[in-house]
């Protein structure tokens, strides 16, 4: 039991850490296109090395789903005009089986490339990408993670929590 209390608690504690970055990194179209765009403009080269290859969130409303010329699937969140979106591409058609147009989704991609045309065409190519669905800590409480909160009070979310195999104990630490 005790072990089962232990993995729950560092399940816990990671799954909070992961909502921590992952908010750090969540973006709308809008706000993800202002924080590169700056880069952009003063060297391309320098934006693609800073951005290509990072994993970020981005946060929409679903405004097409669709193949492009060579096949991919993709599906485009908005930024409020038709010739601007974020493509994001995805490796398997069951990824997006469960979507349509209009839906709010939140997709976990890496990042490619930004491609602008003149005034008005503008996509923000994200690929690998992955519906997320909002987990919120405290949405599934167990019992030993209950006993976790009692433990450690209102510090658990600050928490790091170790075992020391050497005795068996389980050390909270606040970080």
């Amino acid at each position: 039991q005790r072990n089962q209390f232990v993995q729950d608690s560092l399940a816990t504690v990671e799954k909070e850490n992961e909502l921590k970055e992952r908010k750090k990194r969540t973006y709308s179209p809008r706000q993800f296109l202002e924080m590169i765009i700056p880069y952009y403009d003063k060297n391309t080269v320098s934006a693609d090395a800073k951005f290509q290859g990072q994993v970020y969130y981005i946060k929409g409303e679903v405004a097409d789903i669709s193949r492009n010329i060579s096949g991919d699937i993709y599906f485009n969140i908005g930024m409020g005009h038709p010739y601007q979106n974020v493509q994001c591409f995805v490796d398997n058609a069951s990824e997006i089986e469960n979507i349509s147009v209009g839906q709010k989704v939140t997709a976990k991609c890496i990042y490619q490339s930004l491609f602008a045309a003149g005034q008005v065409n503008l996509n923000i190519r994200m690929e690998h990408c992955e519906i997320i669905t909002n987990w919120q800590v405290g949405q599934r409480t167990t019992t030993a993670n209950k006993g976790l909160k009692e433990m450690a009070g209102s510090v658990v979310n600050q928490t790091f929590v170790h075992l020391i195999k050497s005795c068996g104990r389980l050390t909270v630490c606040a970080s």
